[in-house]
């Protein structure tokens, strides 16, 4: 509304300007140099020149107002940054944890492609081309090695992909990571790429299949577990079975 209102004003003063251009042409050219028709075109030629320079003034406006603008873009909600990072950094996969439930015990490609999905989706909604892209995480662990560079390459050219040694640390404790630098150039490329994998399976449902993996696996290793404590061997004796006088059940 305020580029509307100032693109009215400068019309506003334009137009003003023009009636006192044409005022003073009536005023000081003598009237005998100056015919009817000629008046008519001096008057013309002033208006269309100041109609020009409105309708640019209005262009220039609109421009303004529509052009999508980048803003300071950081996951870590409480990190000072600037409108020329999208930052994910540090400790990128934890910070993305916080997102959504995703279960450690299920396989690292299903941990990679629900991490992928997090970062890929965060970016599409915040982040724009030309942003510098930051990434975080370990080395020594293969779900980050996996989501990092995978965002990093479909998000970013891959030859502009920086990368450098920088330490994780947790409760005091330093551990061997990775920092990832790239400025994002493929940010509609990335929004296509994930709008396919969700039609194909959207977050929700791979996220619920790896719950309710993680849960069957829980189930078999407690079925296994009965099954060990029941299946005794009775040609031991022990001082136990001694004293109690033996039990013939739950032998094999």
């Amino acid at each position: 509304m305020s580029g509307i209102r100032l693109a009215i004003d400068t019309t506003m003063a334009i137009a003003s300007r023009t009636a006192v251009s044409f005022k003073l042409l009536r005023m000081d050219l003598p009237p005998v140099a100056m015919t009817v028709s000629t008046l008519r075109s001096l008057v013309w030629e002033i208006v269309m020149k100041r109609v020009g320079f409105v309708s640019r003034s209005m262009l220039a406006l609109c421009a303004i107002s529509v052009a999508p603008c980048s803003e300071a873009v950081a996951l870590h909600g409480n990190k000072a940054t600037d409108d020329s990072v999208c930052d994910l950094a540090p400790h990128t996969i934890e910070r993305l944890s916080r997102k959504a439930l995703v279960p450690w015990t299920a396989s690292a490609a299903d941990q990679a492609e629900a991490y992928f999905r997090l970062g890929a989706n965060f970016i599409v909604k915040n982040c724009v081309d030309k942003q510098i892209l930051i990434l975080h995480g370990s080395t020594d662990n293969q779900v980050d090695s996996l989501v990092l560079e995978n965002i990093a390459n479909r998000a970013c050219v891959a030859a502009e992909v920086r990368r450098a040694s920088l330490p994780v640390e947790r409760a005091g404790r330093s551990s061997q990571g990775i920092e990832l630098r790239c400025p994002i150039a493929k940010h509609s490329l990335l929004g296509a790429d994930l709008t396919a994998r969700e039609s194909k399976e959207s977050l929700r449902a791979l996220l619920l299949r790896m719950q309710q993996s993680n849960h069957a696996t829980s189930d078999d290793k407690k079925s296994v577990g009965v099954e060990a404590l029941g299946a005794r061997d009775c040609s031991k004796v022990s001082l136990g079975t001694v004293v109690l006088g033996g039990a013939s059940s739950g032998c094999k």
